[in-house]
């Protein structure tokens, strides 16, 4: 292990540093990398990235390295720092910027493909085409490379065992991938099919877990150009910029990846992806000749990268933005959540196990002890018989109960007919008797008895499961596209400039620079629009016109015509938010089923035309008419005044509102004011 462990060191100061092993600072720079790899690892307080075999850390052959930690510890000491001050820097840089190297291997690879899950989202709002293209020629592109997926199974294996295998939950898992085929793909695909997709996996580990630092055996980035991302990165304290970083590399090879197909794709996506594309230069990112002056140019290919990631985050919705801000921390937060679920199931099971094998060892010693009494009465019985009848028998009483065991009623019975009566009771042979006939029947009836306690328990434990606090956390259904905020959408769509100026509105007027412009898409069906009101802007899409050919050819050609120059926001029901919006359940599963459906239906319709900039509302038109009712009024924007058609009586989401406005009102009343309101509502 050691030999491969130098090996590794040994093509990472030779890829990343331009370092052969017979250049004078070869051997100290692998000298101060080693010494530092050990520091992390005994400082490391997770002991999941060790095995048994190498925990002692007496010597370097005996390091299990992190194929991720190298490479940043390497970069760390590029900068030309000491390595005392490199080992301060390397423990406070990782926990802050890059915390999935902080967790085992298993959590880390469970948090790393909700980052790609995120990435693939992000993907399809800005380069629809070029994601479509990828789906159908290389399917499962956006997971993890399939070689980083192996080396971490193979680390699972080895750490935690074979139970522990993990795959990724609702929240980091990407539903459908987009089709040019006509029909719709089912918001769900099995287990699987995912699963099969994601050993596809093209995109490093090391590009969202370590910000393009690399990984030892695979991609890396050299130093001189590595480095100056990490100071954008480091020095804002941003690390959403790595998502529209790789995108932004996405987007200049787009060309040519769009002509590409089958083998030649997949290669040519490899060379994008590990950095060893020729024309990974100034000439590919600025689009010029080379420049003599090879630093001004690495410079410039540096500044045209930062400066396509920035416009890509001037065209996304400042929602989207600060939920990548966040997403490692929730990566982490839910792949921490999931291995300990997952640790808790497994001890549940280990303990069922052992009161199971508990009760069994119980039953047994139960069922020997009543076999020996029992033994012992028959022989008590036995040996006053024959001394009574036949005394010369009582020495070979042991031979005779060996021939007869299990078989006492028949050595009863022989003696009843050879003396004329027998050694047992006559009651003991009928309970005997009867024990033979019914002991099935009573073994099957605790069984069903048994059984039925389960049963009644679960139930029990189901009912106190549905009349429990909605989660907010849990998804109903896998998003098809990135989802936005309801307080950065409505407002655009319903105020104008002069608006704003009235009621000294702080976000950006429509139509001045920095706002985005909406369209809002509402795929409600008809009869739920016209009861619960409809937006002035908004373009209707029920499900009704869905089925219209002439209905989508026209809206077709309206929307070409902005192409690219207005984002599409589709809005459905919602009621998949009603648990975190009111605290009450969402609905019957097919309700929310349908309203999911029927949204994911529309955005796939604008996705597999090649639309770019289409969303989803959150929280759809609930949420909408939450924010309207609740923060609208300080903004001039209240339901009433925005929505055509809406009547607060009849309006199911506006009684919603007022009940939930009168429980805030009285949670802190005294019971008596409480009873009176009560009365007073009968």
């Amino acid at each position: 292990e050691g030999g491969d462990n130098d090996a590794m060191i040994d093509a990472l100061l030779s890829e990343a540093n331009n370092l052969d092993s017979g250049d004078v600072s070869f051997e100290p720079r692998k000298k101060d990398l080693l010494s530092l790899l050990k520091f992390h690892d005994s400082n490391n307080s997770n002991p999941s990235h060790k095995t048994k075999k190498d925990e002692s850390f007496t010597g370097d052959s005996n390091i299990k390295i992190d194929k991720l930690i190298p490479p940043v510890v390497n970069a760390i000491l590029s900068t030309g720092i000491p390595p005392a001050a490199a080992s301060v820097v390397v423990s406070n840089i990782i926990p802050s910027a890059m915390p999935l190297l902080r967790l085992s291997h298993q959590e880390r690879l469970l948090a790393a493909k909700s980052l790609h899950a995120e990435f693939y989202l992000l993907a399809c709002y800005h380069l629809p085409l070029l994601v479509m293209h990828l789906d159908r020629h290389c399917p499962g592109w956006y997971w993890p490379r399939k070689e980083m997926i192996k080396i971490e199974e193979e680390e699972n294996e080895t750490n935690d065992g074979d139970d522990n295998r993990i795959g990724i939950n609702a929240e980091g898992q990407v539903g459908k991938e987009i089709s040019t085929e006509t029909e719709v793909q089912e918001p769900d695909p099995e287990r699987k099919n995912s699963r099969e997709l994601e050993k596809n996996g093209l995109v490093p580990l090391s590009w969202f877990v370590t910000n393009f630092a690399g990984e030892c055996g695979g991609a890396n980035l050299e130093h001189k150009h590595l480095l100056p991302l990490w100071d954008h990165m480091l020095t804002r304290g941003d690390y959403s910029s790595k998502y529209f970083l790789a995108l932004a590399v996405l987007d200049q090879k787009s060309d040519v990846l769009l002509m590409s197909r089958g083998e030649e794709l997949s290669k040519e996506v490899e060379k994008v992806f590990s950095f060893k594309d020729t024309s990974y230069d100034e000439e590919s990112f600025v689009g010029g000749a080379a420049s003599s002056d090879s630093s001004a140019s690495e410079d410039d290919m540096i500044a045209e990268w930062l400066s396509l990631a920035k416009s890509l985050i001037k065209c996304t919705p400042s929602s989207v933005i600060e939920r990548l801000r966040t997403a490692d921390d929730r990566a982490v937060t839910n792949a921490i959540q999931v291995h300990q679920a997952q640790a808790n199931e497994k001890l549940k099971a280990q303990l069922e196990k052992e009161a199971n094998e508990h009760e069994a060892a119980l039953k047994k010693a139960r069922e020997e002890r009543e076999a020996e009494k029992k033994k012992a009465i028959i022989r008590a019985r036995l040996t006053a018989y024959y001394r009574t009848h036949n005394p010369e028998k009582i020495d070979t009483l042991d031979e005779i109960l060996k021939l007869f065991d299990g078989r006492i009623e028949v050595l009863n019975e022989k003696l009843k007919k050879k003396y004329g009566d027998g050694f047992l009771p006559d009651e003991e042979i009928l309970q005997e008797h009867v024990s033979k006939q019914t002991r099935s029947f009573l073994m099957s009836v605790n069984q069903s008895v048994n059984m039925t306690k389960k049963h009644v328990a679960n139930t029990l434990a189901e009912r106190r499961k549905r009349n429990a606090k909605p989660v907010a956390t849990v998804k109903s259904h896998t998003p098809v596209a990135l989802e936005v905020s309801p307080t950065e959408v409505i407002p655009l769509i319903c105020s104008t400039k002069g608006h704003h100026e009235k009621y000294h509105l702080t976000s950006p007027a429509p139509g001045s620079e920095g706002a985005l412009k909406w369209y809002l898409v509402d795929c409600r069906s008809q009869a739920a629009a016209k009861e619960q009101g409809l937006f002035p802007t908004a373009v209707e899409l029920s499900p009704e016109k869905l089925q219209d050919p002439d209905a989508l050819l026209q809206l077709t050609e309206m929307f070409e015509s902005l192409r690219g120059a207005v984002h599409i926001c589709i809005m459905g029901e919602g009621f998949a938010s009603l648990p975190v919006l009111y605290d009450v359940k969402g609905g019957e599963p097919k309700l929310l089923e349908d309203d999911a459906a029927r949204t994911e239906n529309v955005a796939l319709f604008f996705l597999k035309k090649g639309f770019p900039f289409v969303s989803v509302l959150k929280g759809g038109f609930a949420a909408a008419h939450a924010f309207l009712w609740r923060k609208g009024p300080d903004l001039g924007l209240t339901p009433s005044d925005v929505l055509i058609g809406y009547d607060p009586i009849v309006s199911l989401f506006a009684q919603l509102e007022i009940a939930r406005q009168e429980q805030e009102e009285f949670k802190n009343a005294p019971a008596r004011e409480k009873t009176v309101r009560t009365l007073q509502k009968v």
